[in-house]
């Protein structure tokens, strides 16, 4: 585990590398084995020699915890002179410096342990067993110590310490219990030890027995290869529901390895008296139906965590309950293959019951080879193969342990032919009754489960999943692509890692803001390099940037084609050119690890990195975020380049945050903190001085793709965009300063996130009480823009606070230290005044600005009550914007509308044109352009329906056609045109009613978000104004009600309550039960309320509309 991570700190945790790893790794305990096993035969202290072999072991371990920089370096300076093709011989040179002598010293223990225990005990295969139990059980503690508490509390140097400190233990206790015996019968341990060398090398003596059968080693190799790929598979499938976190490879690792102890004792219990080669079938046998029964078993696996831990959540974050899942799948089937090295000692005894280090040796050294071969094979091979994947693979196994029991029963039983048949046939028909039985992971149930577990906790593996768009098991992960008709989803593992919609906005904010801000910041555009290639849309926003060239770095060779098929359906859809960015000219794409392909770059060789890891809390992810790689990034960045950090707000807690902002600007002091939307933050951190005045406005204006992305998510002008920063400088200092530094050492972060509910997260709320006394932008950033967009700026900045109290404090405190013109400050305050609700306070900060912003405000705020003049004022501004204008044609249509036709207005749009026409031609002219709906205006339909009641049905407007028509045909005539006429009322009565309904309920959410932002009196101006435009919303008058009897003004409670139930009175009753039971919570008597029966329904219903607001207020 230590080791592992220390290689892969070097070379990363590519495929190649972690196969690199694993080879070696194995190819040293085997090898260690066979020649282990060799020479215990000829020592003459094989336990002395046990020993001397644990501390060289431990000295290596000490030492290695000081040698990551060292490999680093070489790593970097080999693959950067020897180029691309060397690469993975520099990676096995590496690793065999590091892993095989070790490996090689801890192959050759066992063997000579039991040498030393077989010369206490003749029968040498019992000694073996336990003692291969308790290296089987030292695995399974080595496992859960360091993976559940040395390396997450300790770090991994700490954790090599402990594991040298143990090696030097054991040695001890074997010195101890093994040394005085071996000096008192040295003499005899000598002669015994050349005898056996003599008959060993002399096969021609007459005594010596023939050379040993292979059928030990063949069955160990093949059940070796068989153990380990099973556990590659079943390690990918639950990694697929409780996602491969450190815990859960902890978990996994202690059942199987527990697993195969216990079924080593088995063995050893029950196996006694029986012929070994018979058992040993029977237990492939047992492995083989636990397979199949595993298989059907593992879609229940879902519900079955969401009844244990008993939250709504598929994926568990207490180790406990990994541990008990992973315990219920595995651990059976565990017992069964851990039968298979006791077996095969006796096996190997019941051939010859001398010579003991060497058969120990040789059936080790063939079992651990044999699961290298499987771990590689299955991995790297039969997975992601066509014919392959992780269903068939497992289908495969179960067929090759019924063809391991059937060359071991038929060669254990005796020549009787109906004893042969069976054992041949006995198999061959349980198979076939696996394959009819169709056992299936349902596997795509079980990637959809974690998004709907309530729906996959009742309706288990029968619940409708999306359709796969995309599927592929690859060599690393499971990728697929889920179609939600207007969106594809595509996921890693089950993991939600990007996606694509078929409107015009195909990506969301923090994917344009992680993509594009680099080019909007960086000094130059040269090469920019993507860590994640994901759906390809930060790819694609770095080339839309204008980079030269970019480089896309991603670990499964699958995600690319995923992300192809995202943008080919997309285009598909739109019937437009597919833009994957990875088809551009510029555009590379490796598929590897980060960190090692950046280690492999020149220094300053980029302009930008893009990091978008997946989530943290999984193994490797968060070696993203720790010092040492922000020192990576930063060396390979030049003078002026960015690095763009993608932070999720999703299970994850603020102290997180705080750290790897701590641990960013220790690197990057320049740093910025950006909030794009809910689920995210964004780091954007230049190497030297980041500015706001150069090159980010010119580079917004003049990057048209880059800004056609800004502007699908609302982002329009820049003013919008720099209203989403929200730290720099010293105010995101002092954000981090409580937090830790994250380390390569000891992955905190990682440990951290894993235990946090999947559910739980960063809200907004916590965000604006750890943001409460910062700045949003520093004085000097501030005063860097200009006037105008410095105005903008705080308008869409409080646009975005949403009448949070806490932000507007905030915004408040960052106006405070800039040194802003008077009549732009006194616009912004008054803009803040307003956003408090202080609407007096407003108009008079209003007033001090002769600015068009200002006036439009207080023209707002003052509605009916301004001035005719200060309107035609305002639609004569050529620089007034299109709400106000809006405002000003609606206002001028309520009292003067002849005044429209003024010269020098500006009456450009649907409801300017509209306008004219009516002060220039009245109702015909109004009437003869129909019905104004495009112009959305509220006063137009007041005056269309006015115009609409002057007609006269009984006159005809084609008199002249209809002279010498009988009166019947008049007054059939009449009727119909009194028909189409109330036809036409009802429908421009219904178009206005929507208006206002739509403007009452955009008040209303305004209203919400005031009360919950602590802005009491903000909300009740909005309440108010949602009751003028729709005065039955009931849902408005109770929370209106709440706020005027919280500050004790019932009079006002009860004019609101008399006003809502008069207007509800022609509605459903249920509608004014709901308001009269509000007002009796609050103590308002409703007008000839009886204390009727209450409906409780309405009693909900109240419940829900107040509620969310009440826990929610301070």
């Amino acid at each position: 585990n230590a080791w592992g991570r220390l290689l892969h700190r070097v070379f990363g945790v590519g495929d190649q590398a972690i196969a690199i790893v694993l080879a070696t790794y194995f190819l040293g305990l085997g090898v260690g084995s066979y020649v282990g096993g060799l020479y215990a035969e000829r020592l003459r202290r094989p336990a002395f020699a046990y020993g001397v072999l644990e501390i060289a072991i431990a000295i290596f371990a000490a030492v290695s915890a000081f040698t990551p920089s060292i490999f680093l370096s070489a790593y970097g300076s080999l693959g950067a002179a020897l180029g691309e093709n060397s690469l993975v011989w520099i990676r096995f040179g590496i690793a065999a410096v590091m892993l095989l002598p070790p490996t090689l010293m801890m192959g050759a223990t066992l063997p000579f342990l039991v040498r030393a225990a077989a010369r206490e005990n003749e029968e040498w295969t019992r000694s073996a067993t336990y003692l291969y139990v308790l290296n089987t059980l030292g695995a399974v503690f080595g496992a859960a110590a360091s993976g559940f508490y040395l390396i997450p509390s300790l770090g991994t140097r700490i954790t090599l310490f402990v594991a040298a400190a143990a090696s030097v233990f054991a040695a001890l206790i074997v010195f101890l219990f093994f040394g005085r015996r071996e000096e008192a019968h040295g003499d005899n341990v000598a002669t015994t030890a050349a005898g056996a060398a003599k008959e060993t090398s002399d096969p021609t003596g007459p005594d010596v027995r023939p050379e040993f059968p292979l059928i030990a080693p063949l069955l160990a190799a093949s059940a070796g290869a068989l153990a380990l790929s099973a556990e590659i598979l079943w390690t990918r499938i639950l990694r697929t529901i409780v996602q491969g976190t450190t815990q859960a490879f902890a978990a996994m690792l202690v059942s199987f390895l527990l697993g195969i102890a216990l079924g080593s004792l088995l063995a050893e219990r029950f196996g006694r008296g029986r012929r070994a080669l018979f058992v040993f079938g029977i237990a492939q046998v047992l492995a083989a139906l636990l397979t199949a029964i595993a298989i059907y078993f593992t879609p229940e696996i879902p519900r079955l965590l969401v009844l244990i831990h008993g939250e709504p959540s598929v994926v568990p974050h207490q180790a406990w309950v990994i541990l008990l899942a992973s315990f219920i799948l595995l651990f059976p089937l565990a017992l069964a293959l851990g039968t298979s090295i006791p077996l095969l000692f006796r096996i190997e005894g019941e051939l010859d019951d001398a010579n003991a280090g060497r058969h120990a040796g040789r059936v080790l050294a063939a079992n651990t080879m044999g699961g290298l071969f499987g771990a590689l094979f299955v991995g790297f091979i039969a997975i992601p193969a066509p014919w392959g994947g992780i269903e068939n693979s497992l289908i495969t196994i179960i067929g090759l342990h019924l063809l391991l029991a059937t060359i071991a029963l038929s060669g254990a039983v005796d020549r009787r032919f109906g004893a042969r048949v069976t054992a041949l046939s006995a198999p061959f028909a349980l198979f076939t009754l696996i394959l009819l039985a169709q056992p299936s992971l349902e596997l795509p149930y079980l990637l959809h489960a974690a998004s709907q577990p309530v729906a996959a906790t009742v309706e288990g593996r029968t619940l409708k999943t999306p359709r796969l768009a995309f599927y592929e098991e690859g060599r690393s992960t499971t990728v697929t692509i889920l179609d939600h008709g207007p969106h594809l989803q595509l996921l890693n593992d089950g993991r939600p890692e990007s996606g694509i919609n078929f409107g015009s906005t195909p990506f969301g904010a923090q994917l344009v803001g992680l993509g594009g801000l680099p080019a909007l910041f960086s000094k130059e555009r040269g090469t920019a390099l993507i860590i994640g290639l994901g759906g390809g849309h930060t790819a694609r926003l770095a080339l839309d940037g204008g980079y030269e060239k970019m480089i896309a770095i991603e670990l499964e060779e699958g995600v690319d084609r995923a992300a192809r098929h995202l943008y080919e359906a997309r285009a598909a859809a739109r019937q437009e050119e597919s833009l994957y960015p990875i088809d551009d000219p510029r555009a590379e794409l490796i598929i590897d690890d980060a960190r090692a392909r950046l280690t492999l770059l020149p220094e300053g060789s980029l302009d930008a990195v893009v990091s978008q890891p997946s989530h943290p809390w999984l193994a490797g992810s968060s070696a993203l975020y720790t010092l040492e790689f922000f020192r990576q990034v930063a060396s390979r960045l030049r003078d002026g380049g960015v690095f763009s950090l993608w932070l999720n707000r999703f299970r994850i807690d603020l102290a997180a945050i705080r750290d790897v902002t701590r641990t960013l600007l220790e690197v990057f002091p320049s740093a910025r903190l950006f909030i794009m939307n809910d689920e995210s933050v964004l780091f954007i951190a230049t190497k030297g001085e980041s500015r706001l005045d150069s090159p980010l406005p010119e580079r917004f204006e003049e990057t048209e793709a880059l800004r056609a992305s800004f502007e699908s998510v609302g982002i329009g002008a820049l003013p919008e965009l720099l209203a989403r920063h929200e730290l720099s400088g010293d105010g995101l200092r002092a954000f981090a300063e409580k937090g830790a530094i994250i380390l390569d050492d000891q992955p905190v972060l990682e440990l951290r996130l894993q235990r946090i509910r999947p559910g739980q997260g960063v809200s907004d709320r916590e965000i604006a009480d750890a943001f409460e006394s910062l700045p949003f932008m520093s004085a000097e950033d501030l005063n860097a823009l200009e006037a105008e967009t410095i105005r903008s700026l705080f308008r869409a900045k409080i646009e975005r606070a949403a009448y949070n109290q806490k932000e507007i404090d905030r915004i408040e405190l960052t106006l405070s230290e800039s040194t802003i013109d008077a009549e732009s400050r006194a616009y912004i305050e008054g803009a803040i005044a307003e956003a408090r609700g202080l609407l007096d306070d407003a108009v008079k900060a209003y007033h001090r600005s002769d600015l068009i912003e200002a006036r439009a405000a207080r023209a707002r705020i003052k509605g009916d009550t301004l001035p005719t003049e200060e309107w035609l004022a305002l639609l004569n501004d050529e620089e007034a914007e299109e709400a106000i204008r809006r405002e000003a044609i609606e206002a001028l249509l309520r009292r003067e509308p002849a005044l429209l036709l003024r010269e020098g207005l500006n009456l450009s749009g649907p409801l300017g044109e509209r306008a004219r026409l009516y002060a220039e031609g009245a109702c015909p002219a109004l009437l003869s352009a129909g019905m104004p709906v495009e112009a959305r205006s509220v006063a137009l339909f007041d005056r269309y329906l006015e115009c609409l009641g002057e007609l006269d049905p009984s006159v005809d407007p084609r008199s002249n056609e209809t002279e010498g028509i009988d009166e019947s045909e008049k007054g059939r005539l009449e009727a119909e045109r009194r028909r189409a006429l109330e036809t036409l009322r009802n429908e421009a009565m219904e178009h206005r009613s929507a208006l206002r309904r739509g403007i009452a309920h955009q008040a209303y959410e305004k209203a919400l978000g005031a009360r919950r932002g602590g802005s009491p009196r903000a909300a009740e101006h909005l309440l108010k104004d949602a009751l003028a435009h729709q005065p039955a919303h009931r849902f408005a008058a109770i929370q209106l009600m709440e706020i005027l009897v919280a500050e004790q003004r019932h009079a006002e409670a009860e004019l609101v309550l008399r006003r809502s139930l008069h207007y509800t009175s022609l509605l459903p009753e249920k509608d004014a039960r709901m308001i009269r039971v509000a007002a009796r919570r609050l103590g308002l008597r409703p007008p000839g309320d009886l204390d009727a029966l209450e409906d409780a329904a309405a009693e909900v219903e109240v419940d829900e509309v107040t509620g969310a607001v009440r826990t929610s207020t301070p």
